[in-house]
């Protein structure tokens, strides 16, 4: 006879699982925030809830009430209520903390959600994922309170507190002028702002110009000296942004009173991009297009700046662009713009790419960026054979028009394998006729077309200083 078998219990939910299952059944232990939350925009949330065994399960929220939403959340999971109390004072000794009812601390959340997803930006990927659930649900049941977003007219602004790295400043940059406009926010770095006001307005041709006339009461030996040394910085990739600017600004300026550039040549190379690539474009205002299928929305600006954002990330890690990607297609469903972030910002061997877009070439055979990256598999070393220039400028013939962002993918693939410009034994004019024609074709926000236009720009720098380098060595006087 064989033995009963006892029933089996239930294995324990991890803490994750918890939370997103039961945690809003747990009666609220406590709510703190930073006491100067209103004058800073930035609030520091920490919310616990209790267990029946008296243990506490606590979220921790870092909102950006200005412009960002939920920036970062952390949870700590079914501790004593001592462990609790102390960690609750180490918080305190940081940040001046106070407590607040629970619907203000939710309201403050919500508003700020709602306020961050009006110009693209997304909550932290772990709220999305888990601490979402350790709210009440936003319903009608919980009062709502005014909460104050953006600056005193309601329009963002964005404190450049070091959080994020360079490439995301410039990519939240780059979203603000899509989404908001031009004029209509506000960047503060408190890192880099200078004594007058009117400076940390001042955008790149500003400073361009400003770094010009200080130099030019400059002497010879500082220039060089100067020179010198941001040229080593380069060589060891250690510039910022604003070094990276003075740089260009001095071999621009030496190149210019040397004459280095053939002005003829460097129009005959503009010619010629002007003849393979000054197609029709696509005003930005007319997306979404053909680029992005059959999709119907109600703001095409919004839609169109969620999307660049995931693809203007190069800091993101693959399991990141996956949910973003993820719950854009959820949001705005399935179409070949999706597919195309899909296969360009996995990590899968070739191969299984490969297949992928093959099936995606026979679902959508006339998508222009599908097209590229086929041409890019099949010529993955490029050569100097005509026969491939012409391939490559016929998937421009099969179109009438591109937008902007489709050509800011297809100049990178062009001159890796027609003109060229990056190559080291380039010439001057070359690169800078094609940093020319990136200036005078394409926005900036594009990311493609911002790491171009870096790598031209190095290019030149070399090159100019190679160039400098010979005169200096036949015996030319630079003080002249």
């Amino acid at each position: 006879m064989s033995k009963k078998k006892s029933p089996q219990k239930p294995l324990p939910l991890s803490p994750e699982k918890y939370i997103r299952k039961n945690a809003r059944k747990l009666p609220v232990y406590t709510c703190k925030i930073n006491a100067i939350w209103k004058e800073s925009g930035f609030a520091s949330l920490l919310i616990a809830r209790q267990h029946t065994n008296g243990n506490i399960t606590s979220c921790c929220y870092l909102v950006d009430l200005a412009c960002l939403g939920v920036k970062d959340t952390m949870y700590r999971f079914n501790e004593s209520i001592d462990d609790f109390l102390e960690f609750e004072e180490n918080f305190n000794e940081h940040l001046d903390m106070e407590e607040i009812p629970y619907n203000l601390a939710h309201n403050i959340i919500f508003a700020a959600l709602e306020f961050a997803g009006e110009y693209g930006f997304h909550p932290h990927r772990d709220f999305t994922s888990l601490t979402q659930y350790f709210l009440e649900e936003d319903t009608e049941d919980i009062p709502l309170i005014e909460i104050a977003c953006g600056d005193e007219n309601g329009r963002p602004v964005y404190v450049a507190n070091g959080s994020e790295n360079p490439a995301r400043v410039r990519q939240i940059l780059n979203q603000l002028e899509k989404t908001a406009g031009a004029g209509n926010f506000t960047f503060i770095d408190p890192e880099n702002e200078s004594e007058e006001d009117e400076e940390s307005e001042e955008d790149e041709d500003g400073k361009y110009c400003r770094i010009a006339n200080e130099l030019s009461n400059s002497s010879t030996e500082y220039i060089i000296n100067e020179l010198t040394r941001l040229f080593e910085k380069l060589a060891k990739s250690d510039l910022n942004g604003d070094e990276f600017l003075r740089l260009r600004v001095i071999t621009d300026s030496i190149s210019e009173a040397l004459e280095l550039i053939d002005e003829k040549k460097s129009d005959k190379y503009l010619d010629e991009l002007e003849a393979d690539l000054g197609l029709e474009k696509l005003a930005d205002d007319e997306l979404p297009n053909s680029l992005f299928g059959d999709i119907q929305v109600d703001n095409p600006e919004k839609f169109a700046g969620e999307y660049l954002e995931i693809d203007n990330a190069i800091d993101w890690d693959e399991a990141n662009y996956n949910d973003a990607i993820a719950d854009f297609e959820k949001k705005y469903g399935k179409s070949p713009a999706v597919e195309y972030l899909k296969i360009t910002k996995s990590a899968n061997d070739g191969g299984k790419n490969d297949r992928h877009l093959d099936k995606l070439l026979d679902a959508y055979p006339n998508y222009f960026l599908f097209q590229l990256l086929k041409f890019e598999a099949t010529h993955p070393n490029p050569s100097k054979d005509e026969k491939e220039k012409e391939e490559l400028l016929q998937l421009l013939n099969k179109t009438q028009r591109l937008t902007d962002y489709e050509l800011s993918k297809f100049i990178p693939v062009y001159d890796r394998h027609v003109f060229r410009s990056i190559e080291p034994d380039t010439d001057l004019e070359k690169s800078h006729a094609m940093e020319n024609f990136i200036i005078q074709t394409l926005p900036f926000y594009y990311i493609d077309t911002d790491i171009l236009l870096n790598l031209v720009r190095i290019v030149k720098i070399s090159k100019t200083i190679e160039i400098m380098d010979k005169h200096w060595k036949a015996g030319y006087n630079c003080k002249r």
